[in-house]
């Protein structure tokens, strides 16, 4: 019997096993090395099931050796199995409930690594880089992917709670959100600006965008368009056929777009335009941001390195790594990284956040300049660099804190019922007083910076005194950054109505109506891009490097 329980354990090990174990391990391993160390592998799990002092689980064992393995790689490879595979193939397919992020694990802590727009996540003003540190006040610390999308996912409409530590801020952020089904819309909106250019609006590259995008482009050719505006902002990537194939409407026969570059002759493809694009001659811009990731860099690199259009907005994510999903069986997978995104100009996308503790040696530094078809300088380092650059719209921290916690959609929500909100619709600064009225009744005290650091060093530094004349001096600098901070607040109050005016227009009439009526007039990226089209002198001189 105990013959026959050790071979039904090597026949598990060297399954899914084998095969994860021959690809990650190559790399140090000639092949008599690598099968040797694949049996020690057999042979201690085969050992630590049979003599361990507890009775084990042995897939659990098995599972946690390859998951040791895939964390030692990089952020994206893993392997799947169980829900963790459920919900690949969930998310891949459609729809589901849940509050519109994704999720990943990074140093013990759920990492938030794509915010999907219209979500309640993106409504909560959730972002990418934001740590999960309790759901529903159960910690997450420690909690694998799919374990946190098991506590995010419920039924929908019910509501979830989450504690998020944001580094930026340095601080945790408490909210209550509620879970709706998200299906994701590949062009939330598009339209024509006040400059007669179109404007396409590109959430992320899943099935079926090629089509979408390509019956916009049309539209707005029949309209007459002078200039194309495409705005990638908040992409987190998709499907790389999908992004190659709308590179492709930009650019002419032949093309490079992409290259993907591993380690095998396999791995080594150049991706081409097949076929002269629909748009390949008119102007074009591409906007993008820190928030524009994988399949989307591909093609801001592809139209940039081709000098087809000039890219506008601030430097992009920097995620160029190629995952393969491996199938082992019915219900796991590997997803593990086996290349890396070139552009035409042979820049690498990938930016080196996390160094592979498994890597036989250190890659050769990249260059930092490159060049475009015509000679035009870029620059390496990862990501894409815009030609322009443009300073994000980014709310002050005290807004951000707002609308964060919810406060401003929320008092949209309940007072929409009694306006009128339709294209003349204003906000009146008796509704701003009444915004702030809400959030005091919220029991909201904002704190600006100066406090928060005085606060610090008061608990750290300074215990309770004796000396009533030190306490009264330090009570006396807290109202003083008491009163600064609800002045700072309250010197805010025309972007206030700024902001009220988006969540009305944009909850109410939606987000085509908010950029006829919003994005066109507040937007520095979008009004940077309209400029630069209406200009074709400026246009061209920067579209050749001069």
């Amino acid at each position: 019997m105990a013959f026959k329980l050790a071979k039904i354990k090597f026949g598990m090990i060297s399954g899914p096993f084998f095969l994860l174990i021959l690809a990650v391990s190559f790399a140090w391993a000639s092949n008599d090395e690598l099968y040797s160390l694949v049996r020690l592998f057999d042979k201690i799990a085969v050992t630590v099931s049979d003599r361990y002092v507890d009775d084990i689980d042995p897939e659990k064992l098995i599972n946690a050796g390859i998951e040791a393995i895939t964390e030692k790689l990089d952020p994206y490879s893993r392997y799947l199995y169980d829900q963790d595979y459920f919900y690949l193939i969930q998310e891949t397919s459609g729809e589901y409930s849940g509050i519109g992020i994704e999720i990943e694990n990074h140093s013990d802590t759920l990492l938030i690594c794509s915010v999907l727009k219209g979500t309640p996540a993106s409504q909560a003003n959730i972002r990418i880089g934001d740590r999960i540190l309790e759901v529903d006040h159960i910690d997450a610390i420690g909690k694998s992917p799919p374990d946190g999308r098991k506590l995010l996912r419920g039924e929908n409409g019910s509501m979830v709670s989450l504690k998020l530590w944001r580094p930026l801020l340095q601080k945790s952020l408490d909210l209550k959100l509620p879970r709706e089904e998200i299906h994701i819309e590949p062009i939330p909106y598009w339209g024509i600006d006040n400059n007669n250019n179109g404007y396409i609006k590109i959430a992320r590259f899943s099935e079926g965008s090629l089509f979408e995008v390509k019956s916009f482009i049309f539209l707005l050719q029949a309209e007459g368009i002078d200039g194309l505006i495409i705005d990638l902002r908040d992409n987190p990537g998709g499907l790389l056929h999908e992004s190659v194939e709308i590179a492709g409407l930009f650019l002419n026969k032949g093309d490079k777009i992409v290259e993907t570059r591993g380690r095998g002759a396999a791995s080594l493809r150049t991706y081409e335009a097949r076929e002269n694009g629909v748009y390949n001659e008119g102007p074009l811009t591409l906007i993008i941001n820190s928030q524009t990731a994988s399949a989307a860099e591909i093609v801001a690199g592809a139209i940039q390195d081709n000098d087809r259009g000039l890219l506008i907005g601030s430097t992009s994510y920097g995620k160029g790594l190629v995952q393969q999903i491996l199938q082992f069986s019915d219900n796991s997978a590997l997803k593990l990284t086996t290349a890396k995104y070139y552009t035409p100009s042979e820049r690498c996308i990938q930016k080196d956040r996390m160094k592979n503790e498994l890597r036989s040696d250190s890659e050769s530094e990249q260059k930092v300049i490159y060049y475009t078809k015509s000679g035009r300088p870029v620059f390496g380092g990862g990501g894409i660099i815009p030609d322009i650059y443009v300073e994000s719209w980014e709310n002050e921290p005290v807004i951000d804190e707002i609308i964060t916690a919810g406060y401003i959609s929320d008092f949209v929500e309940a007072s929409s019922a009694r306006l009128k909100i339709d294209n003349n619709f204003s906000v009146s600064d008796e509704l701003v007083d009444q915004l702030f009225k809400y959030i005091q009744g919220r029991d909201y005290t904002y704190h600006n910076p100066i406090y928060n650091s005085f606060d610090l060093f008061l608990s750290q530094n300074i215990e309770q005194s004796e000396e009533t004349s030190l306490n009264d001096h330090f009570d006396a600098i807290v109202k003083i950054l008491e009163q600064n901070s609800k002045n700072e607040m309250l010197s805010m109050r025309s972007r206030f109505k700024d902001i009220l005016y988006e969540f009305y227009i944009r909850t109410n009439l939606g987000e085509k109506k908010a950029f006829e009526l919003v994005y066109q007039k507040k937007d520095p990226e979008l009004i940077k891009a309209g400029k630069v089209l209406k200009n074709p002198e400026t246009y061209s001189s920067l579209l050749v490097g001069f």
